[in-house]
């Protein structure tokens, strides 16, 4: 997934949830999954995985002492989910991308996964300017991935967020990362979503919770 900001979301396949900042851009094949959630969200994909993991997983806020563990778990990404989390292959400022994702104030702030001590997912937000909305990135380590650990992380960074006003998340999701794409469908919250080309664009209503509670 990416995001308008600094930051991405969402690769679930391998259990990443990027949104990289809109800023990158490339061409992508086509997710049949894509257009089967555009068309009314009438059929969820199979597949999904049981979430023990994510119950024996700490959760908690993250902070700017955190920075080499998520500077740690970002470098550690395979080729493929760097190229979803950040929409391109060439390399990035991972520090300031750190120290855009540990910064904390009313406007932002993030969520880590841990396990025994070691960062294996967060997930963070950013507020748009003079809006109740936010641009979310979401990691979870690949030896994790597909344990409700990226739906407990979006789950917790949506109590953390509306706490200060956010009343919706927004994501852009690349169409062939069809594991991004069902973990947004399986959200407990109302989602929209619209595809431009290669790019799906979701708002998560943070308002109304209706959806029951599913993990990928």
């Amino acid at each position: 997934m990416r995001t308008a900001g600094t930051t991405a979301l969402c690769d679930v396949a391998t259990f990443r949830v990027y949104l990289p900042s809109s800023r990158f851009h490339a061409a992508h094949q086509r997710a049949p999954l894509a257009d089967k959630i555009i068309e009314g969200w009438g059929t969820k994909a199979g597949g999904l995985l049981d979430n023990d993991r994510a119950d024996e997983t700490i959760f908690r806020e993250l902070q700017t002492d955190d920075a080499e563990a998520v500077l740690a778990l970002l470098t550690s990404m395979t080729r493929t989910d760097y190229f979803h989390r950040f929409f391109t292959a060439d390399p990035i400022d991972m520090r300031s991308t750190v120290d855009f994702i540990v910064h904390s104030d009313d406007g932002s702030g993030a969520i880590g996964a841990f396990d025994r001590g070691r960062l294996i997912g967060v997930a963070n937000y950013s507020a748009l300017e003079s809006t109740r909305m936010a641009e979310i990135a979401l990691v979870v380590d690949h030896h994790h991935q597909h344990h409700g650990i990226g739906t407990e992380l979006l789950d917790r960074l949506a109590q953390l967020a509306t706490t200060h006003g956010i009343e919706e998340f927004i994501a852009e999701v690349l169409a062939e990362n069809s594991s991004a794409l069902q973990l947004v469908f399986d959200t407990k919250w109302p989602v929209s979503a619209h595809r431009s080309g290669e790019v799906v664009r979701f708002g998560i209503n943070l308002v109304n919770r209706t959806n029951p509670r599913r993990s990928v």
